[in-house]
Order: C-alpha cells, then structure tokens, then sequence
C-alpha cells in the first residue's frame, strides 16, 4: 500500500492523499480521469469531514477518481480564495452550507423566470465552492469553501449524498470554521502541487489529461481576483 500524503495541519486544515489500485481495467475506466483512484481525508478545526459509518463499519476517507476533485481545485482557484458574495438575494447570515443549499432547495422547483434565474445563479455558485460538485459519481463530504472578509470559511453539512448505500452517514455532523487564506491556500496549492509531481503509473491514453492538470497547477501562483 502506498504511502499517504498529507499537507497542513489537523487542527486547522488537512488534506491527505494516495493513490490505490484501480480494480476496473483500462478500457472500462472514464476516459478523462481514470488515472486517478485514491484516497482522500479532510480535517477541518480537527473534524474528519470526509469520515463515514455504515452500520458498525467507520472509514476515515473517501475512495474514488480524485481528478475530477483536483481540477475543480485548480478551475475555481480565484473564486475559493477571493469570492465571497452571495450572487441571489436574502442569503442570510449563516456559512455557505447552509445559505448555498438553502437557496437551492427555494428555487428548486420554481416555475417562473425569476425563479428559474435565481436557482441558476445558487447552481453557478455552489459548483465554484461545494466540494461535492467535483464528486464525478465518488461519496464526497458536503463541504463548502469562500472568502469572508481577510478569511476563509469552511462549512460542511454531515447529509448523505443522494442514491448511496442506504444506511452510510458522514460522521462529521454540521460545522464551520474560519482560518487564515494563507494557511488554507498552502494547503490546497501543496496538495495540488503533490498530485501532478506524483501522478501514478497509468496507460498512455491519459496523458494529456494529467499534463492538462499540470498546467493548470503551474499557473496558479500567477492568478489574482
């Protein structure tokens, strides 16, 4: 078994990673990120938001594509790091998880443009800040990330995803926290920067996609809002 690697700090922001063996051959994986079986953990102000249970079963991470998760990262840099409004009216004063998943279950099933503009607008915005919205078909923790005023907040609901196992939770409840836009910024480049220094051995049908990622990855540290 590989070995995992891990970036920050639990107390405040962790993530972890390795890459596992794909059981699923070449030929029936996804095109686009199939390279990329692994093992991801998340610690947020000490909470293992990426903990599950399934009866008396306990798994401290998800295990999935994580491509699909590190080009979300790299694709929405700017706005994970700089983006704070709220782009719908009346978001109230709760973290991102509660006020994102609030307005879409309001406009959800509206019936008339305004209705229709403002769920649009929630949808837009959750997939630049909810980690779940990278998930490709993977179990991935209900966590959001924003900029609030010299901070960044992470907020997370503990709700399982739709259509999983009946019976498996995320352990972590509900919760937030604010850290310093350093301190996570470091910790999402690093992991970022770990990813395609080590990719894992896979066929040469999907190398452009991890050079493509690489070249995202490269250009981070010249973006700004």
């Amino acid at each position: 078994m590989r070995e995992w690697m891990r970036c920050g700090n639990t107390a405040t922001v962790q993530i972890g990673m390795r890459w596992v063996d794909d059981c699923e051959p070449p030929e029936r994986r996804p095109a686009d990120y199939g390279w990329s079986m692994g093992q991801l953990t998340m610690h947020v102000a000490g909470v293992n938001v990426t903990a599950t249970r399934l009866g008396t079963e306990q798994q401290p991470y998800v295990c999935w594509y994580l491509a699909p998760f590190l080009d979300w990262l790299a694709t929405n840099w700017v706005a994970l790091l700089h983006e704070e409004r709220f782009p719908w009216l009346n978001p109230g004063t709760g973290p991102a998880a509660t006020a994102c998943n609030r307005a879409l279950d309001e406009w959800m099933a509206a019936d008339d443009p305004r209705g229709r503009e403002r769920y649009a607008n929630a949808q837009d915005w959750y997939f630049r800040h909810g980690v779940r919205s990278a998930a490709a078909g993977g179990i991935f923790p209900d966590l959001f990330i924003r900029r609030v005023a010299d901070d960044i907040e992470l907020s997370w609901f503990g709700a399982p995803m739709e259509f999983t196992q009946e019976g498996l939770a995320f352990e972590s409840g509900a919760g937030h926290a604010r850290l310093r836009v350093r301190e996570v910024a470091e910790t999402l480049l690093q992991t970022l920067e770990w990813a395609v220094g080590n990719p894992p051995e896979s066929p040469a049908r999907y190398r452009d996609q991890i050079a493509a990622l690489q070249r995202k990855v490269e250009a981070l540290p010249a973006l700004s809002p």
